[in-house]
């Protein structure tokens, strides 16, 4: 199992949203995901995804249709980091 944490900026969340839930709605192999944006800058989104294959996920993200589909929803300045999960809690 890997998790596919990116961060980047979109044009408009609001309108963004809807496109990612659409997108992501018809990959079988996203397992879970989770989205966040900045309280003081919406326009700033953390995105997590949940695949069991790093290679899956890797191909995916590095695909020609995923890099287009990104450039058009005006997704930008996107860092992806791959991780392994080690504990949770909460209180």
């Amino acid at each position: 199992m890997t998790t596919l944490l990116l961060t980047c900026r979109v044009p408009d969340y609001s309108a963004w949203r809807p496109l990612y839930v659409e997108s992501i709605s018809h990959i079988p192999e996203v397992l879970a995901w989770r989205v966040w944006h900045g309280e003081d800058d919406p326009n700033f989104v953390v995105i997590e995804e949940r695949y069991e294959s790093r290679a899956f996920a890797e191909n995916l993200l590095n695909s020609d249709e995923m890099q287009k589909e990104m450039a058009a929803h005006g997704v930008s300045s996107v860092q992806a980091y791959f991780l392994k999960e080690d504990g949770s809690g909460s209180r």
